[in-house]
């Protein structure tokens, strides 16, 4: 089973007045929208409201085969918003409406059992009323011998409080086995552009792997193992929201194809090549539509 951690918002994406339109979203969700749509056994873990933003949201899960058995349903939150602005190069800037629960122990988490997949990162991951909920529940995950992966996604808007916030990355970073970051949050959080130098405060911290997605310049992978390389896809970009969330989702789905969850786990080797290519080539679909997850067609297209 794989299982998504993260915030629930509704999307609002707009290049003006004149041309917006909504989408259910959230950094870990949009990896487990991917997910469902490719037939894998998923659930998201988060809270919802029960206004009708909710349950519009609640039915596009059951649509794309999401569990939501542990989305805590709460009546004292209004529906998470995210406003993304798209650039004249198609690239999302953000005004975030963040709503918090009462109390972060009314959530309800699963059982996780060995070769279990947790996803999980972005603002949730970094709230500090909901810290040490999280934590628990992933390290009982992790020795119960799930595989973690964590996905700073770390917005421009929470620069300012980078200092209060890096205990809690961190925190993830130690958490996990896997690291999969983009160049500007490598920049941002470990003020470096130098992969090996990321790399080096990564691996001190206890995780496995690390992965650079970097935009069309591709991706990189570093391991006690090595590193891998592979190049971006040559596209026409529409919108950037969701390329990384589903450059996760591909990660996901090859390793899990390809039976290399214990290996990871296990910081043994691991043929990241399949794997970095099916993430690029699954980040540049979502590229080329305004889709934050990959199509229904170009799923059919693959006979998935």
């Amino acid at each position: 089973m794989i299982y998504t951690l993260g915030e629930i918002v509704l999307d609002i994406i707009t290049h003006d007045f004149d041309n917006m339109r909504a989408k259910p979203g959230g950094s870990m969700l949009n990896t487990a929208i991917s997910l469902g749509r490719l037939g894998l056994g998923v659930n998201h873990i988060s809270y919802l409201s029960v206004d009708q933003n909710g349950r519009l949201i609640l039915d596009f899960l059951a649509q794309n085969h999401v569990g939501a058995n542990y989305i805590y349903l709460s009546d004292t939150v209004h529906t998470n918003l995210a406003f993304a602005h798209l650039d004249k190069d198609n690239k999302a800037h953000y005004t975030f409406y963040k709503n918090d629960l009462d109390d972060y122990k009314q959530m309800m988490f699963p059982n996780v059992h060995r070769g279990d997949v947790i996803v999980f990162g972005s603002f949730f991951a970094l709230n500090s009323r909901a810290h040490d909920v999280l934590t628990r529940f992933l390290q009982k995950a992790k020795n119960s011998g799930a595989l973690l992966i964590y996905d700073p996604n770390f917005r421009a808007s929470d620069r300012p409080y980078l200092s209060q916030l890096i205990p809690y990355i961190e925190d993830c970073v130690s958490l996990a086995h896997l690291v999969k970051a983009s160049d500007e949050d490598i920049e941002t959080i470990f003020k470096t552009t130098d992969g090996d130098q990321a790399w080096s405060r990564i691996s001190a911290l206890g995780a496995k792997a690390l992965i650079i997605t970097k935009g069309k310049d591709g991706a990189i992978q570093y391991s006690m193992q090595g590193n891998t390389h592979v190049n971006g896809c040559d596209i026409q970009s529409v919108s950037t929201i969701g390329a990384g969330d589903t450059f996760t989702a591909g990660l996901v789905y090859q390793l899990t194809q390809m039976s290399q969850i214990q290996n990871v786990i296990n910081d043994e080797t691991v043929d990241w090549l399949p794997a970095l290519k099916t993430a690029n080539e699954f980040a540049a679909q979502v590229c080329m539509s305004y889709e934050n997850y990959l199509s229904w067609e170009y799923i059919r297209s693959r006979n998935v």
